[in-house]
């Protein structure tokens, strides 16, 4: 009896140990990879054409914000963008997804992002941006400067003055 409470506990412990040193790594693997510049990878824009950052204009700060068609908060700030157009004139706001390009249409339809010139939307696969960005929250925000670095980046909902304070 002594014998099968001493293996399990020991199992447990085993368990325990194995599952902070994956969380610790987990952990150090994502700090020690943020991307620090934007990176150039594939995508497509709504028109099937393929897309890369390097076309950005390299006068403005790029808010690039991978999202979901169906994600409320994502809806919150395709609304919030829309709003602000005016302010975000100078800046390359890029929204990318991993869904299809019909979908990616409709929202686009939706919430009227053809009104805001500076705005594009990117088809991307979802290992790509996985491959680039690490693990990604929805909606995940990245602002870069006009050198392309990145000064800051959100996870989740973001008031659009948050945003603004970074790129004017």
């Amino acid at each position: 009896m002594n014998f099968r409470f001493l293996s399990i506990f020991i199992l447990l412990i085993g368990i325990l140990i194995a599952f902070a040193y994956y969380n610790t790594t987990q952990k150090n693997f994502e700090k020690n990879n943020k991307t620090t510049t934007m990176p150039i990878f594939p995508s497509f824009s709504l028109d099937s054409v393929a897309v890369s950052p390097k076309e950005l204009n390299t006068n403005f700060s790029s808010v690039l914000i991978h999202f979901n068609s169906t994600c409320d908060h994502c809806q919150y700030e395709a609304q919030e963008l829309l709003k602000n157009k005016v302010k975000l004139q100078k800046a390359n706001i890029i929204l990318v997804s991993s869904e299809t390009l019909p979908m990616l249409k409709a929202f686009s339809k939706t919430y009227h992002l053809h009104k805001i010139p500076s705005l594009q939307i990117w088809k991307s696969n979802a290992d790509t941006l996985q491959k680039y960005f690490g693990r990604l929250s929805i909606p995940h925000i990245f602002i870069y400067n006009a050198k392309k670095e990145l000064i800051k980046s959100y996870q989740g909902e973001t008031k659009i003055q948050a945003i603004l304070k970074y790129i004017q």
